[in-house]
Protein backbone atom coordinates (compact mmCIF):
# COMPACT_ATOMS: atom_id res chain seq x y z
CA UNK A 1 0.00 0.00 0.00
CA UNK A 2 0.83 3.49 -0.72
CA UNK A 3 0.92 5.84 1.95
CA UNK A 4 0.55 9.33 1.26
CA UNK A 5 1.56 12.43 2.98
CA UNK A 6 -0.31 15.27 3.96
CA UNK A 7 -3.11 14.13 2.02
CA UNK A 8 -6.43 16.27 1.68
CA UNK A 9 -9.67 14.66 3.48
CA UNK A 10 -12.18 17.60 1.99
CA UNK A 11 -13.75 14.88 -0.39
CA UNK A 12 -13.67 11.82 2.11
CA UNK A 13 -16.46 13.75 4.79
CA UNK A 14 -19.71 14.48 3.77
CA UNK A 15 -19.90 17.99 5.52
CA UNK A 16 -17.09 18.97 3.27
CA UNK A 17 -14.70 19.70 5.89
CA UNK A 18 -10.99 21.11 4.65
CA UNK A 19 -8.58 19.43 6.63
CA UNK A 20 -5.78 16.46 5.84
CA UNK A 21 -4.44 13.77 6.95
CA UNK A 22 -0.93 13.28 8.07
CA UNK A 23 -0.49 9.57 6.43
CA UNK A 24 -3.10 8.38 4.19
CA UNK A 25 -3.84 5.10 2.30
CA UNK A 26 -6.51 2.94 0.46
CA UNK A 27 -7.42 -0.54 1.90
CA UNK A 28 -8.30 -2.59 -1.24
CA UNK A 29 -7.91 -6.14 -0.01
CA UNK A 30 -7.42 -7.69 3.51
CA UNK A 31 -3.53 -8.87 2.96
CA UNK A 32 -2.49 -4.80 2.36
CA UNK A 33 -3.91 -4.26 6.22
CA UNK A 34 -1.34 -7.15 7.00
CA UNK A 35 1.40 -5.19 5.37
CA UNK A 36 0.72 -1.65 6.87
CA UNK A 37 0.22 -3.67 10.26
CA UNK A 38 3.63 -2.11 11.71
CA UNK A 39 2.82 1.03 10.10
CA UNK A 40 -0.30 1.40 12.80
CA UNK A 41 1.69 1.07 15.78
CA UNK A 42 2.56 4.47 17.52
CA UNK A 43 0.36 6.40 15.41
CA UNK A 44 -3.14 7.53 16.01
CA UNK A 45 -5.75 5.76 13.29
CA UNK A 46 -8.97 6.42 11.98
CA UNK A 47 -10.37 4.39 9.38
CA UNK A 48 -12.48 6.07 6.97
CA UNK A 49 -15.97 4.63 5.44
CA UNK A 50 -17.86 6.80 3.54
CA UNK A 51 -17.02 9.50 5.74
CA UNK A 52 -20.69 10.48 6.11
CA UNK A 53 -21.07 10.18 10.07
CA UNK A 54 -18.14 12.56 11.09
CA UNK A 55 -17.27 15.81 11.71
CA UNK A 56 -13.38 16.64 11.31
CA UNK A 57 -12.45 19.24 13.54
CA UNK A 58 -8.99 19.76 12.38
CA UNK A 59 -5.88 17.87 10.69
CA UNK A 60 -5.82 14.63 11.46
CA UNK A 61 -1.94 14.06 12.95
CA UNK A 62 -1.70 9.97 12.09
CA UNK A 63 -2.95 7.51 9.84
CA UNK A 64 -6.17 7.66 7.89
CA UNK A 65 -6.85 4.38 5.70
CA UNK A 66 -9.69 4.53 3.58
CA UNK A 67 -11.82 1.14 3.33
CA UNK A 68 -12.49 0.44 -0.08
CA UNK A 69 -12.50 -3.64 0.22
CA UNK A 70 -15.46 -4.76 -2.13
CA UNK A 71 -18.00 -7.69 -2.99
CA UNK A 72 -21.11 -8.81 -1.80
CA UNK A 73 -22.14 -12.51 -2.56
CA UNK A 74 -25.26 -15.14 -1.05
CA UNK A 75 -23.09 -17.40 1.20
CA UNK A 76 -25.93 -19.30 1.70
CA UNK A 77 -29.40 -19.88 1.78
CA UNK A 78 -32.21 -22.23 3.87
CA UNK A 79 -35.66 -22.38 4.37
CA UNK A 80 -36.67 -18.30 4.21
CA UNK A 81 -33.29 -17.27 5.38
CA UNK A 82 -30.46 -15.95 3.15
CA UNK A 83 -26.62 -15.02 4.41
CA UNK A 84 -25.57 -12.28 1.96
CA UNK A 85 -21.52 -10.91 2.75
CA UNK A 86 -20.70 -7.80 2.14
CA UNK A 87 -17.32 -6.39 1.44
CA UNK A 88 -16.09 -3.16 3.93
CA UNK A 89 -16.07 -1.05 1.25
CA UNK A 90 -18.80 -1.49 -0.21
CA UNK A 91 -21.55 1.51 -0.55
CA UNK A 92 -24.80 0.92 1.99
CA UNK A 93 -26.90 2.14 -1.04
CA UNK A 94 -25.70 -0.98 -3.52
CA UNK A 95 -26.10 -3.30 -0.58
CA UNK A 96 -30.06 -2.36 -0.74
CA UNK A 97 -29.80 -2.66 -4.54
CA UNK A 98 -28.15 -6.39 -4.63
CA UNK A 99 -30.54 -7.22 -1.53
CA UNK A 100 -33.84 -5.74 -3.59
CA UNK A 101 -32.86 -7.48 -6.91
CA UNK A 102 -32.32 -10.38 -4.73
CA UNK A 103 -35.89 -10.45 -3.12
CA UNK A 104 -34.27 -10.24 0.27
CA UNK A 105 -35.95 -8.33 2.73
CA UNK A 106 -35.09 -7.31 5.90
CA UNK A 107 -33.18 -3.52 5.19
CA UNK A 108 -35.48 -1.74 2.16
CA UNK A 109 -36.13 0.48 5.40
CA UNK A 110 -32.29 1.58 5.39
CA UNK A 111 -32.25 2.73 1.91
CA UNK A 112 -30.40 6.00 1.33
CA UNK A 113 -28.45 5.88 4.42
CA UNK A 114 -24.96 7.33 3.29
CA UNK A 115 -21.52 5.12 3.73
CA UNK A 116 -20.49 2.17 3.64
CA UNK A 117 -21.47 -1.52 4.66
CA UNK A 118 -18.30 -1.46 6.92
CA UNK A 119 -19.13 1.55 8.86
CA UNK A 120 -22.90 0.48 9.67
CA UNK A 121 -22.58 -1.72 12.53
CA UNK A 122 -20.01 0.48 14.34
CA UNK A 123 -22.98 3.16 14.04
CA UNK A 124 -25.92 0.74 14.07
CA UNK A 125 -27.42 2.33 11.37
CA UNK A 126 -31.10 2.43 11.60
CA UNK A 127 -34.39 4.17 9.84
CA UNK A 128 -37.88 4.02 10.16
CA UNK A 129 -38.15 1.37 12.72
CA UNK A 130 -35.34 -1.46 11.62
CA UNK A 131 -31.27 -1.43 12.69
CA UNK A 132 -28.90 -2.89 10.81
CA UNK A 133 -28.64 -5.40 14.50
CA UNK A 134 -31.88 -6.51 13.63
CA UNK A 135 -30.11 -8.18 10.52
CA UNK A 136 -26.69 -8.34 11.64
CA UNK A 137 -25.37 -12.28 11.75
CA UNK A 138 -21.45 -10.96 12.39
CA UNK A 139 -18.69 -9.20 11.91
CA UNK A 140 -15.31 -9.76 10.24
CA UNK A 141 -12.15 -7.80 11.73
CA UNK A 142 -8.45 -6.89 11.81
CA UNK A 143 -7.41 -6.11 15.40
CA UNK A 144 -4.88 -3.84 15.55
CA UNK A 145 -3.41 -4.40 18.77
CA UNK A 146 -2.88 -8.14 18.16
CA UNK A 147 -2.28 -7.85 14.23
CA UNK A 148 -4.71 -10.37 13.43
CA UNK A 149 -8.33 -11.26 11.38
CA UNK A 150 -10.93 -12.75 13.56
CA UNK A 151 -15.28 -13.09 13.49
CA UNK A 152 -17.39 -11.33 15.85
CA UNK A 153 -20.37 -12.58 16.30
CA UNK A 154 -23.81 -10.20 17.03
CA UNK A 155 -23.95 -10.75 20.49
CA UNK A 156 -20.97 -9.64 21.53
CA UNK A 157 -21.27 -6.48 19.00
CA UNK A 158 -23.73 -5.06 21.77
CA UNK A 159 -25.73 -3.32 19.61
CA UNK A 160 -27.59 -0.13 21.02
CA UNK A 161 -29.70 2.87 19.72
CA UNK A 162 -27.13 4.40 17.31
CA UNK A 163 -24.00 2.75 19.35
CA UNK A 164 -21.78 -0.64 19.37
CA UNK A 165 -19.05 -2.59 20.96
CA UNK A 166 -17.00 -0.77 18.03
CA UNK A 167 -18.35 2.76 19.22
CA UNK A 168 -17.62 2.23 22.47
CA UNK A 169 -15.62 -0.31 24.23
CA UNK A 170 -13.14 -0.96 21.18
CA UNK A 171 -13.05 2.85 19.92
CA UNK A 172 -10.72 2.89 16.56
CA UNK A 173 -8.78 -0.72 17.64
CA UNK A 174 -11.01 -2.83 15.11
CA UNK A 175 -11.05 -2.56 11.17
CA UNK A 176 -14.25 -4.21 10.17
CA UNK A 177 -13.38 -5.75 6.19
CA UNK A 178 -16.51 -7.25 6.05
CA UNK A 179 -20.06 -7.53 7.20
CA UNK A 180 -22.75 -10.59 7.08
CA UNK A 181 -26.38 -9.75 7.22
CA UNK A 182 -28.96 -12.54 7.98
CA UNK A 183 -31.92 -11.93 5.51
CA UNK A 184 -35.64 -12.95 5.08
CA UNK A 185 -36.80 -14.58 1.31
CA UNK A 186 -40.44 -13.54 2.36
CA UNK A 187 -41.44 -10.19 2.43
CA UNK A 188 -41.70 -8.96 5.97
CA UNK A 189 -42.88 -5.29 6.07
CA UNK A 190 -41.82 -3.04 9.30
CA UNK A 191 -44.14 -0.16 9.39
CA UNK A 192 -44.19 0.89 12.82
CA UNK A 193 -43.42 4.56 12.06
CA UNK A 194 -46.06 6.81 11.71
CA UNK A 195 -45.17 8.46 8.82
CA UNK A 196 -44.62 5.76 6.60
CA UNK A 197 -47.68 3.74 7.63
CA UNK A 198 -49.68 7.37 6.18
CA UNK A 199 -47.90 6.63 2.96
CA UNK A 200 -47.80 3.21 2.91
CA UNK A 201 -51.85 3.22 3.69
CA UNK A 202 -51.81 4.85 0.08
CA UNK A 203 -50.84 2.07 -1.92
CA UNK A 204 -52.91 -0.45 -3.47
CA UNK A 205 -50.74 -3.49 -3.03
CA UNK A 206 -47.02 -3.10 -0.85
CA UNK A 207 -44.21 -4.81 -2.68
CA UNK A 208 -40.16 -5.02 -1.51
CA UNK A 209 -39.85 -2.30 -4.18
CA UNK A 210 -42.59 -0.04 -3.50
CA UNK A 211 -41.32 -0.10 0.37
CA UNK A 212 -37.82 1.16 -0.81
CA UNK A 213 -39.59 3.79 -2.79
CA UNK A 214 -41.60 4.78 -0.28
CA UNK A 215 -38.57 5.32 2.40
CA UNK A 216 -36.62 7.20 -0.13
CA UNK A 217 -39.64 9.72 -1.10
CA UNK A 218 -39.75 10.75 2.99
CA UNK A 219 -35.80 11.12 3.76
CA UNK A 220 -35.84 13.12 0.06
CA UNK A 221 -38.74 15.37 1.60
CA UNK A 222 -36.63 16.05 5.04
CA UNK A 223 -32.89 15.77 4.27
CA UNK A 224 -30.19 17.75 2.29
CA UNK A 225 -28.57 15.70 -0.58
CA UNK A 226 -24.88 15.58 0.36
CA UNK A 227 -24.02 16.06 -3.23
CA UNK A 228 -25.52 19.57 -3.14
CA UNK A 229 -25.38 20.52 0.53
CA UNK A 230 -22.32 19.06 3.44
CA UNK A 231 -24.13 17.05 5.96
CA UNK A 232 -24.26 14.31 8.04
CA UNK A 233 -27.66 13.63 8.21
CA UNK A 234 -29.43 13.56 11.63
CA UNK A 235 -26.74 15.27 14.22
CA UNK A 236 -28.10 14.33 17.55
CA UNK A 237 -29.79 11.24 18.87
CA UNK A 238 -32.93 11.11 19.75
CA UNK A 239 -33.22 11.35 23.85
CA UNK A 240 -34.55 8.99 26.15
CA UNK A 241 -36.30 10.74 29.38
CA UNK A 242 -38.27 8.88 32.66
CA UNK A 243 -41.81 8.16 32.37
CA UNK A 244 -41.19 10.88 35.78
CA UNK A 245 -39.84 13.43 33.09
CA UNK A 246 -42.02 12.50 30.54
CA UNK A 247 -45.15 13.93 32.34
CA UNK A 248 -43.65 16.65 33.75
CA UNK A 249 -43.00 17.99 30.43
CA UNK A 250 -46.30 16.31 28.75
CA UNK A 251 -48.13 18.93 31.02
CA UNK A 252 -46.16 21.93 29.92
CA UNK A 253 -46.29 20.74 26.35
CA UNK A 254 -49.45 18.58 25.65
CA UNK A 255 -48.46 18.50 21.85
CA UNK A 256 -44.97 17.09 22.31
CA UNK A 257 -44.52 14.14 20.17
CA UNK A 258 -42.97 10.98 22.06
CA UNK A 259 -43.16 7.55 21.78
CA UNK A 260 -42.59 4.70 24.45
CA UNK A 261 -39.39 2.86 24.83
CA UNK A 262 -38.79 0.17 27.28
CA UNK A 263 -39.43 1.80 30.97
CA UNK A 264 -38.55 5.50 28.96
CA UNK A 265 -40.00 7.73 26.47
CA UNK A 266 -37.99 9.01 23.51
CA UNK A 267 -38.64 12.18 22.54
CA UNK A 268 -37.83 13.40 18.52
CA UNK A 269 -34.13 15.88 19.21
CA UNK A 270 -35.57 17.84 15.91
CA UNK A 271 -38.54 19.10 17.43
CA UNK A 272 -37.16 20.16 20.81
CA UNK A 273 -34.52 22.09 18.60
CA UNK A 274 -37.31 23.84 16.65
CA UNK A 275 -39.18 24.53 19.41
CA UNK A 276 -35.89 26.39 20.70
CA UNK A 277 -36.06 28.80 17.27
CA UNK A 278 -33.16 26.82 15.55
CA UNK A 279 -34.69 25.31 12.44
CA UNK A 280 -33.43 27.18 9.26
CA UNK A 281 -30.86 29.33 11.39
CA UNK A 282 -27.23 30.26 9.73
CA UNK A 283 -24.06 31.41 11.55
CA UNK A 284 -21.83 31.89 8.53
CA UNK A 285 -22.02 28.92 6.55
CA UNK A 286 -22.72 26.76 9.71
CA UNK A 287 -26.17 26.15 9.70
CA UNK A 288 -29.61 24.24 10.80
CA UNK A 289 -31.63 22.63 7.99
CA UNK A 290 -34.94 24.65 7.10
CA UNK A 291 -36.75 21.18 6.55
CA UNK A 292 -35.67 19.21 9.00
CA UNK A 293 -34.20 20.93 12.26
CA UNK A 294 -31.68 17.60 13.04
CA UNK A 295 -29.57 18.41 10.45
CA UNK A 296 -26.84 20.46 10.40
CA UNK A 297 -25.36 21.54 7.42
CA UNK A 298 -22.46 23.30 5.69
CA UNK A 299 -23.11 25.37 3.00
CA UNK A 300 -19.57 25.96 1.68
CA UNK A 301 -16.52 27.01 3.71
CA UNK A 302 -17.52 26.07 7.47
CA UNK A 303 -14.74 24.44 9.30
CA UNK A 304 -15.35 21.57 11.75
CA UNK A 305 -14.72 23.65 14.57
CA UNK A 306 -17.94 26.12 13.31
CA UNK A 307 -20.36 23.08 13.01
CA UNK A 308 -19.04 22.02 16.57
CA UNK A 309 -19.54 25.28 17.90
CA UNK A 310 -22.62 25.56 16.40
CA UNK A 311 -24.00 21.97 18.10
CA UNK A 312 -22.87 22.70 21.42
CA UNK A 313 -25.30 26.40 21.36
CA UNK A 314 -27.92 23.73 20.16
CA UNK A 315 -27.20 21.14 23.07
CA UNK A 316 -26.96 24.20 25.69
CA UNK A 317 -30.53 26.07 24.54
CA UNK A 318 -32.02 22.37 24.66
CA UNK A 319 -30.99 21.74 27.90
CA UNK A 320 -31.74 25.27 29.28
CA UNK A 321 -35.48 24.81 27.81
CA UNK A 322 -36.24 20.97 28.60
CA UNK A 323 -33.13 19.70 30.78
CA UNK A 324 -32.68 17.86 28.19
CA UNK A 325 -28.93 17.08 26.76
CA UNK A 326 -28.70 16.27 23.56
CA UNK A 327 -26.22 13.73 22.24
CA UNK A 328 -24.39 13.79 19.00
CA UNK A 329 -24.90 10.81 16.93
CA UNK A 330 -21.69 11.95 14.30
CA UNK A 331 -18.27 11.08 16.11
CA UNK A 332 -16.96 14.33 16.72
CA UNK A 333 -13.06 13.39 15.56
Amino acid sequence: MKLLKKHSLKNLNTFGIDVSAANFGIIETESQITEIFEEMEGQDLLVLGGGSNILLTADFPGLVLKMNIQGINILDQYGDNAWIQIGGGVEWEKVIDFAIENQLSGIENLTLIPGLAGTAPIQNIGAYGVELADVCESVEVFDTYKGMFFEIKKKDCHFGYRNSFFKQQARNRFIITSVILKLSTRFNPVLTYKALQDSILMEDELTLEKMRETVATLRKGKLPSISEVGSAGSFFKNPEISVKKFESLQALYPNMPAWPNADNFKIPAGWLIEQCGWKGYREGDAGVWPYQALVLVNYGNASGMDIWALAKKIQQSVDDAFGIRLESEVNII
